[in-house]
């Protein structure tokens, strides 16, 4: 009688163990992956590993409370995920700075500092192949085509394992929406997350507009960048170079 309860309990110990590792080994659709990485060909970045840090040049125009506010801006990225943004407006001037783990933004005298995840871990939005395409490579993002794509646009959706921020952890998928003749992406969603409670997700999205060749590189030049389907900002690109050397140090948090 002892031997078939071995051969239960054998099984039962495969099943598990089976279920855990499929839990653990996120499912990467190889058409998807195709398709990103047709995507980074486009853009003229399949190497996109040999881009180190970027520098651009950019006009912000915001509405608020029904004034068109412009500022000028200074975008810096370093690696996928480490990004710095100097800004100059009516308002004075401002700098925030998000690496993979922390975020600060200081104006004046005043400073906030955040769990990067609260901005969204799409990282790098500015720039289309700069964290959000780059993650395919990552064994780690699980990557999906979505059937029913938005207005016959190519639909992947990316989800990277969860954050894990003290006891919380805070999962962050993206979708990236690309158009099928060109691969470039036309539009990006993602969450933001409140300081206070980053299992809170705001939905966020961002548009990509007329591409050009900078640098050898195919750029989006103009971003619609909107919270709760309300349009925060248009953002209008007037340079960019890639590998300009930038120091590790300017993107230090803490």
């Amino acid at each position: 009688m002892r031997f078939p309860r071995i051969i239960f309990l054998l099984g039962l110990t495969l099943l598990l163990s089976a279920t855990l590792m499929a839990q653990q080994v996120p499912r990467r659709d190889p058409q998807a992956v195709a398709i990103l990485h047709q995507s980074l060909a486009a853009m003229g970045a399949s190497n996109v590993q040999n881009i180190a840090d970027t520098r651009s040049e950019v006009t912000i125009r915001s509405n608020e409370d029904g004034q068109v506010i412009e500022r000028t801006a200074v975008w810096k990225t370093l690696g996928h995920k480490a990004w710095r943004v100097e800004t100059q407006g009516p308002d004075g001037s401002g700098v925030f700075i998000a690496n993979d783990d922390w975020a600060v933004s200081r104006s004046g005298s005043e400073q906030e500092e955040f769990p990067s995840v609260a901005v969204g871990d799409a990282g790098n939005w500015r720039i289309p192949f700069l964290s959000i395409l780059a993650d395919v490579d990552d064994p780690g993002v699980a990557v999906e085509l979505v059937e029913a794509g938005e207005a016959k646009l190519l639909h992947i959706r990316l989800r990277p394992r969860p954050k894990k921020i003290g006891l919380t952890e805070v999962m962050e998928p993206c979708d990236v929406f690309m158009d099928p003749q060109t691969f470039l992406p036309v539009r990006l969603r993602f969450s933001l997350h409140p300081s206070v409670n980053l299992l809170v997700d705001i939905p966020a999205e961002v548009e990509y507009r007329d591409y050009k060749f900078i640098s050898g590189l195919l750029i989006p030049t103009q971003l619609r960048y909107s919270v709760r389907s309300r349009l925060v900002n248009e953002i209008f690109l007037k340079s960019f170079a890639p590998n300009v050397g930038l120091s590790p140090t300017d993107f230090a948090v803490r």
